[in-house]
This record gives C-alpha cells, sequence and structure tokens, in this order.
C-alpha cells in the first residue's frame, strides 16, 4: 500500500493517507487488519462468506463441502486492496474506487474474482 502511495505522490503525502486509513476511528479503518489476532480481518471474511452464501450459494456451500475458507484465499485481497493481485493500472483504478466508496467495493471486486471463476470451482 505504501509502495502504491509512494508511486502517485510525495512521501509527505503518501504518509498522510497511511495515517488515514489506519485511523481507528475513520473512514477506513484498517489498522484492525494487522492488529495481533486480526481481528478486522476476521470480520471481513465472515462478512465476505455471508456474502458468498447470499448471491452464490452453490459456490458457497461447494466450497464449505472441502473446508476451504476465505482466509486460504482471501488474505492479500483485503489486506492489500488487491495491491498484489494485479497491475498497477488496475490497482490504481481499484484504490480509487475504493477510496471513495469503502469497503463494499472490495467485496464487489472479490465476488466478482469468484463469480468469473465460478464454472472452475464448481468442477
Amino acid at each position: 500500500i505504501a509502495a502504491l502511495f509512494l508511486m502517485l505522490m510525495t512521501e509527505d503525502d503518501a504518509f498522510y493517507c497511511l495515517c488515514k486509513l489506519f485511523d481507528q476511528n475513520g473512514e477506513f479503518q484498517m489498522r484492525g487488519l494487522y492488529l495481533d489476532g486480526l481481528p478486522l480481518l476476521h470480520c471481513r471474511y465472515y462478512q465476505f462468506n455471508q456474502l458468498l452464501l447470499k448471491f452464490m450459494p452453490k459456490v458457497y456451500e461447494h466450497i464449505k463441502s472441502f473446508q476451504i475458507e476465505p482466509a486460504l484465499y482471501a488474505s492479500k485481497w483485503f489486506i492489500t486492496v488487491f495491491c498484489y493481485e494485479f497491475s498497477f493500472d488496475f490497482v490504481y483504478r481499484i484504490w480509487d474506487v475504493y477510496l471513495h466508496e469503502g469497503i463494499k467495493f472490495v467485496f464487489r471486486i472479490a465476488l466478482a474474482l469468484i463469480k468469473v471463476n465460478e464454472q472452475r470451482i464448481l468442477k
């Protein structure tokens, strides 16, 4: 995340942006993703599981039958907001919308990734 910000702005601005992301009382509250026990990350896993159950119940049941939890495939998605998964241009666009809409956009992308690969997952 810091590298992404440093590619787009000065060091001071990047630091300020990181502070805003990790502010426990702020809009993004990403600090909880990195605290001992990863409390916010576990919350995101639960939320994602519930969204998967609601919007793609067949995929949810199939994944559950193999005891595959979001921690096995979605950790990077939530911790880095897709910084490791895509090209810089695409990550830049993701972050642009994320900073505007918040976490709901991350869930949308995660669900879209599952949807695009739904047939492969269900095999």
